[in-house]
């Protein structure tokens, strides 16, 4: 998957993530791929769709870094 970086309205803290810090976020984005009905399910064994259930896919990857 393709990036484009904008900083808008960005901290200077935001804008001093390293080259490194950033290919983290871009190989956690990288693992989850769009699906046409994505599903995921919560700690909670509950079953969640759409923008929800991505949210939660983003939640678990970042958490690995």
């Amino acid at each position: 998957m393709k990036f484009k970086e904008n900083f808008l309205n960005c901290s200077e803290e935001l804008l001093k993530v390293t080259k490194q810090e950033r290919t983290e976020i871009y190989k956690a984005i990288d693992h989850i791929k769009w699906q046409e009905e994505f599903e995921a399910i919560t700690e909670t064994n509950r079953k969640i769709k759409h923008q929800r259930a991505y949210n939660k896919a983003f939640d678990i990857e970042f958490k690995k870094y």
